[in-house]
């Protein structure tokens, strides 16, 4: 990954898709949970990454470096869904 790309979600790995960080939310009348974590935008898909509860600390960092791991990367290459074929 080059340094452009450091603070940037990979692709979802199972279907390409954009990935995002979340914030888990609780019920209306209860505060937020706090737990945070990194989804598929795809609805089709729905990969996500476990949750991190962040308590004092912020964590983009080190969700963007759980999501953005890739074993194997460079002989696999692309999405799982295409790795099928």
């Amino acid at each position: 990954m080059n340094r452009d790309d450091s603070n940037r979600l990979k692709p979802c790995p199972f279907c390409g898709a954009e990935a995002e960080i979340i914030t888990l939310e609780g019920e209306t009348d209860e505060p937020s949970i706090g737990a945070q974590c990194v989804q598929c935008t795809s609805s089709s898909c729905g990969a996500a990454s476990g949750l991190i509860y962040p308590l004092m600390d912020d964590v983009t960092d080190l969700l963007l470096e759980r999501w953005n791991k890739r074993n194997n990367a460079e002989i696999t290459g692309g999405p799982l869904a295409d790795r099928s074929r």
